[in-house]
């Protein structure tokens, strides 16, 4: 008998995800913490140092508050297979709310998918690890 063996690939923790990222337009800073068994994620900082207000925002009177703090990730779990769904992620730049899913694909790079219905018609960022701004 012939046994072939595939490499053995092991999907990340459930925490790999944990930490400081910067955005795929090397923008803005976002932390990824967990509370529970589910994941959100808040703006930490600018890359020049200046954190917008949330002007984009449906609600008029949320247009004058501070992104700095504000969750903009909210609702991911981990599926154990290496990807975190069932969120959602706000853009300030729009102001709107998509569907997003998360995968970890090395310790320094995560994709991020958002979509509106099908995850087939959305679009995938890279974000690469940061360390958290001062």
């Amino acid at each position: 008998m012939l046994f072939v063996s595939a490499p053995a690939h092991s999907a990340p923790a459930a925490d790999a995800v944990l930490g400081v990222w910067l955005d795929a337009d090397k923008r803005g800073y976002v932390e990824i913490y967990r509370v529970a068994d589910v994941y959100r994620g808040r703006v930490v900082g600018s890359t020049d140092g200046v954190v917008k207000n949330d002007v984009k925002n449906p609600v008029d009177a949320k247009r004058s508050q501070n992104l700095l703090g504000q969750d903009i990730i909210k609702g991911l779990t981990y599926d154990g297979q290496g990807r975190w769904q069932g969120g959602t992620i706000y853009n300030p730049d729009d102001g709107n709310t998509y569907s997003v899913r998360l995968t970890v694909v090395d310790a320094n790079t995560l994709d991020l998918h958002g979509y509106l219905g099908v995850p087939l018609f959305g679009i995938t960022q890279k974000w690469t690890r940061a360390e958290k701004p001062k």
